[in-house]
């Protein structure tokens, strides 16, 4: 039984430049009203990663997942040349190595939750369940997997 493709999985790669969500800048405008703005580079991260998951989505044939979601992220960081020649071919040939250095996984996760909304899943506020690593590698980006968690039963069962 084939199921119908807002009830499989999301999966992808988005390449870009990680940029973890920065500290909005407070204001208060003309009118005296308390305003806030989004830093700079954020934005252009946001929409960066927004306009890849449009492209990869157009190329899935996929519409957004409605309703409650799980997602992992995975985010990959390119590896640093100070490594050792040994550690930089070992991840060139695809070895995954855990890294908690450059920056918090949380201010990701808010980052890239924002930019892929309405393209990738309706609205972040139905992510029920999160999950995120951070390594080092060759491309840097973020693996995307949603999952519909009204569909989360069947998975996990066809996994056992």
């Amino acid at each position: 039984e084939i199921e119908s493709p807002d009830k499989q999985p999301l999966v992808m790669f988005i390449p870009v430049k990680l940029v973890p969500r920065e500290a909005h800048r407070s204001y208060v405008d003309s009118a005296g009203r308390p305003r806030t703005k989004k830093a700079a580079k954020t934005v252009e991260f946001q929409k960066s990663a927004h306009d890849r998951a449009a492209i990869e989505m157009a190329r899935l044939h996929r519409e957004p997942l409605q309703g409650n979601v799980l997602v992992w992220i995975t985010l990959i960081h390119r590896y640093l040349k100070s490594m050792k020649l040994t550690e930089r071919l070992n991840i060139e040939d695809g070895e995954l190595v855990l890294h908690g250095g450059r920056s918090d996984v949380d201010n990701h996760l808010k980052s890239i939750f924002d930019s892929v909304k309405k393209v990738c899943f309706g609205d972040d506020r139905k992510i029920v369940f999160a999950m995120a690593g951070s390594f080092l590698g060759v491309t840097e980006g973020f693996h995307l997997f949603a999952l519909p968690i009204t569909n989360i039963e069947y998975w996990y069962k066809s996994e056992l």
